[in-house]
């Protein structure tokens, strides 16, 4: 299963931007450590159109093993209960508050070029 790296953008004191970019079916993200954020946004592009039905589901977890990216992960879920799992675009707050999240891209088809971004707001001390 191919890794996405993801990469962290500070965007202002106290928010960070987590994001996945051009990945592709079969693809699972890098984990990012969003322990003490107090408010998580995801958005995911790509996915519409074009005969694409890759899913891309949102995991979380409070206990993974980072080093082998083993461990266990759960779908995540928006504040309504749904799975933060589709194969349309999508743009939702996160439920949940795990210590690590990751994207996880089904392999239903060869499609690329899926952009996921997280927003993580952490309380200012």
């Amino acid at each position: 299963m191919p890794v996405s790296e993801g990469f962290v953008e500070w965007i202002s004191p106290g928010v960070a931007k987590i994001e996945w970019t051009a990945t592709a079916a079969g693809d699972v993200g890098n984990a990012h450590f969003v322990g003490g954020a107090d408010r998580l946004t995801v958005q995911v592009e790509g996915l519409a159109g074009g005969g694409n039905t890759s899913n891309v589901r949102m995991e979380g977890s409070v206990i993974p093993d980072i080093p082998t990216g083993a461990g266990t992960w759960e779908t995540l879920t928006d504040p309504t209960g749904g799975n933060l799992s589709s194969n349309a675009n999508f743009l939702a707050e996160v439920q949940e508050r795990p210590r690590w999240l990751r994207p996880h891209v089904s392999t239903a088809t060869t499609a690329t070029g899926f952009n996921i971004a997280v927003i993580a707001s952490f309380p200012r001390r």
